[in-house]
Parts: structure tokens; C-alpha cells; sequence
């Protein structure tokens, strides 16, 4: 993510795809210490849709525009030892409220959005 911030190397990640093209994504940080990166997702039917990636273990639920995560990758701030299990699913754009990644910041923040 920055230079110098070698967090990212302690993410692992697994992207399903099911039937009729359904998405999930696990994600855990194993490091010791709060981590951030840009994961690649390279899904091309996300383009010119607003994605949302619904956590199954918990409440956080955040909207991502398509292009951008093709473009850039989702990215996730994370503490350590923390996961999500996100169920990603896609709209039309303009038809949700899109809340965008902001720029790469020292806080603490999950999925670039706070909880």
C-alpha cells in the first residue's frame, strides 16, 4: 500500500464463485499488528456496477464502485487476527447510495470504510 508498509504480506484471501455467478470472499489479517492493502479482485461483471460486500459474521455491510475495484483492488485496513466473510453482490450504479473508498489513511478502518 505505501511504501515501506510491508502489512499487506500478513493478509491471506479466498474468493468463491458459485452458481449463477454468486461471490464470497474470506479475508484475515494474521499479522500481529493493524495491516492495510489493496486486494486484486479481477472480476470483470463488476464493471460499471456498485458492488456491496455484506459481512456474514458481523454487521458491516459497505458499497464500492465496480470500475474502481477493477481497477485498484478493495481495500482493507485491518487489526490484527481480524476476518470477514463478505457475500458480494452488485447493482446498477446510481441505484444505491455509493459510498467510495476514501484515500489511504493511518486509521483504523476496516474495508476502507469505518464501523
Amino acid at each position: 500500500t505505501w511504501d515501506g508498509d510491508t502489512t499487506n504480506e500478513a493478509f491471506v484471501a479466498w474468493l468463491w464463485v458459485g452458481p449463477h455467478r454468486s461471490f464470497r470472499l474470506a479475508v484475515a489479517n494474521l499479522g500481529v499488528a493493524t495491516g492495510r492493502c489493496f486486494l486484486p479482485l479481477g472480476i470483470p461483471d463488476f464493471v460499471g456496477r456498485a458492488i456491496v460486500f455484506e459481512d456474514l459474521l458481523g454487521d458491516a455491510r459497505y458499497e464500492r464502485d465496480g470500475n474502481d475495484l477493477l481497477a485498484r483492488g478493495l481495500y482493507l485496513e485491518m487489526p490484527a487476527d481480524g476476518y470477514h466473510l463478505f457475500r458480494i453482490r452488485g447493482h446498477a450504479l446510481g441505484s444505491a447510495t455509493r459510498r467510495a473508498d476514501p484515500p489511504p489513511r493511518r486509521q483504523s478502518r476496516i474495508a476502507g470504510a469505518a464501523i
